[in-house]
């Protein structure tokens, strides 16, 4: 690969943001709002389930998607131990 493609690679990497490789429980975990985003799931909390999200670079459309399936169907995307 040439040295423009690095730098493309480069530019394009710090683009995505801190969490660009996690996958979600990676993201809350990693900055301390697990705990606050499991409360809120239990509780139904859809304002707070997006505020968690939006702690870890997930907004808009993306984060009222993944708020409205888990308060909508827990059972498919909840591990066992987090059933509601």
């Amino acid at each position: 690969m040439s040295l423009i493609s690095w730098k493309l690679v480069e530019e394009w990497g710090s683009r995505m943001g801190k969490y660009s490789a996690m996958t979600v429980n990676e993201r809350l975990a990693e900055a301390g709002v697990y705990n606050a985003f499991e409360t809120a799931l239990t509780r139904g909390d859809r304002a707070g389930i997006i505020s968690a999200l939006k702690t870890v670079e997930i907004e808009g459309a993306w984060a009222d998607e993944i708020a409205d399936r888990l308060l909508a169907n827990p059972d498919a995307y909840l591990h066992p131990k987090f059933k509601l």
